[in-house]
C-alpha cells in the first residue's frame, strides 16, 4: 500500500509541475518576455501547490485522467 501511495504522490507532483511548466511559459512570454525564468517560477510554484494543496491537485489530476480515458474511447 505504501507503493501505491508513493506513486500517486509522485504522479501528483509530476501533473502539478507539468501545469506550472506551462502556464509558466505563458507568464513568462507574455510579461517576463523569456519563458525560461517563467517556466522555472512554474515549476516551482506547482510544486508548492502540489504539497500545500494535495486533494486539490489530486483532483485536478484526476479530471484530466478522465478526459484522457474519454477519448481513448
Amino acid at each position: 500500500m505504501a507503493d501505491e501511495e508513493s506513486v500517486s504522490t509522485s504522479e501528483r507532483l509530476l501533473f502539478a509541475m507539468l501545469v506550472g511548466a506551462v502556464f509558466g511559459a505563458a507568464f513568462g512570454t507574455a510579461v517576463l518576455g523569456d519563458s525560461t525564468e517563467g517556466i522555472t517560477a512554474g515549476i516551482v510554484v506547482g510544486t508548492v501547490v502540489a504539497l500545500v494543496f494535495p486533494t486539490l491537485t489530486t483532483q485536478g489530476f484526476e479530471r484530466v485522467q478522465e478526459l484522457l480515458d474519454e477519448t481513448e474511447d
